[in-house]
């Protein structure tokens, strides 16, 4: 007998764009999602105090809090079918400009 197995797919996610240069205070900025493969979505912000995050289908929707810096890393987990894969997007929230 002739033992053999099915490979998993390359599971892969990308950002466009993979910087966002937002304003305290100001509008969102959005990135949008390349995927390949069926593992769920997920983003977390290194800073939630500068900037958070929301994921929606394949816009991720990142939301400045405060002047700083933050990463958003967004994950593709791993399925029955696919691996899984991991995406970086640059935060950078400046402070609001004074009237």
């Amino acid at each position: 007998d002739e033992a053999w197995s099915i490979g998993k797919g390359a599971g892969s996610v990308s950002v466009d764009p993979s910087s966002l240069s937002l304003e305290e205070g100001g509008e969102a900025g959005e990135s949008t999602l390349t995927v390949t493969g069926d593992g769920v979505i997920t983003a977390i912000s290194s800073a939630d105090d500068v900037a958070t995050v929301e994921v929606d289908g394949t816009t991720v929707t990142v939301t400045p809090v405060a002047e700083g810096s933050a990463t958003i890393t967004v994950t593709l987990a791993a399925s029955d079918h696919d691996t899984g894969d991991t995406a970086t997007i640059s935060v950078t929230v400046a402070a609001a400009e004074s009237p």
